[in-house]
């Protein structure tokens, strides 16, 4: 069996899908045959405001191309609207076989300057968001013995600067969804974290994009990823924390080094003379 030919028929949940990856997911989702109920509020990058034009405008495009849609606008993030996804997805289409939560703001501001709104901000769209939409679609993807893919930023993991804020709660959803595919392995729902590098309106103003083409890294990229990592081809895979980065996609992966051990403890005495050795790999 293809990817292509696993993912005709089932039912995908979308979240974040109205631009960007979400958008390309939408799309690449579509032309293999799925059954998509999408969903977004359109706010600003910033996460101010909200707009249904741009998912009403997709949808009305993969309708136009023989699509299976459904759209849901509002802010997921909203427990009423979360339960609302679900249940349009089930009294449509009766089942749900994954949800793709690709949610997300950008707040570009120095570390000690971030406000508390914009911390919060960023928590609600890049973690509570997904939590919600996970939450809302749990019984139906035990049903199904589905899965869940979140989309988080790799800032998570680079340090970026000015990016504290999607950073500290894109790190916060990575823990969650290792925490929840630890969870539900036993009942083979499968969960996976993607964290896209992609031109798109929330990081086409940072230095990456500014010294690369305007045609490289496409959400194109990463979307591919997403349809592969919820296909029944990628049954075997759970808890990954995988990047994608234009023609480059890799795993993430934790380790510890072999460090440095002294019978009873080691005193700042031992960590001076021998913290190379706790820190090289």
């Amino acid at each position: 069996m293809t990817v292509s030919e696993s993912i005709r028929g089932k039912t995908i949940v979308l979240t974040g899908a109205a631009r960007g990856v979400g958008a390309a997911a939408a799309r690449l989702f579509a032309q293999c045959g799925a059954n998509l109920v999408l969903n977004d509020n359109g706010c600003e990058a910033d996460g101010s405001g909200e707009d249904q034009a741009p998912l009403r405008e997709l949808a009305r495009e993969l309708r136009a191309s023989d699509g299976t849609v459904e759209a849901v606008f509002g802010d997921v993030a909203e427990p009423l609207i979360a339960k609302e996804l679900a249940k349009v997805a089930l009294e449509r289409f009766q089942r749900i076989d994954a949800l793709v939560s690709c949610t997300g703001i950008g707040v570009d501001r120095a570390a000690m300057r971030l406000r508390e709104s914009e911390f919060e901000a960023a928590f609600r769209a890049q973690l509570w968001a997904p939590i919600r939409a996970a939450e809302a679609c749990h019984a139906a993807l035990l049903d199904s013995k589905g899965s869940v893919l979140f989309c988080a930023s790799p800032d998570a993991y680079l340090g970026t600067a000015r990016r504290g804020a999607t950073a500290a709660a894109s790190a916060a959803l990575i823990a969650y969804g290792r925490t929840l595919a630890a969870e539900l392995r036993r009942v083979d729902v499968r969960v996976n974290t993607l964290l896209p590098t992609a031109r798109t309106r929330l990081t086409e103003s940072s230095t990456l994009f500014r010294s690369v083409g305007e045609d490289s890294m496409p959400p194109r990229d990463p979307a591919n990823a997403i349809v592969y990592l919820v296909s029944e081809e990628a049954r075997d895979y759970t808890g990954e924390v995988i990047g994608c980065a234009g023609g480059r996609t890799f795993a993430i992966q934790t380790r510890e080094t072999t460090g440095l051990f002294v019978e009873g403890g080691a005193t700042f005495e031992h960590l001076a003379g021998a913290f190379d050795e706790v820190t090289r790999p």
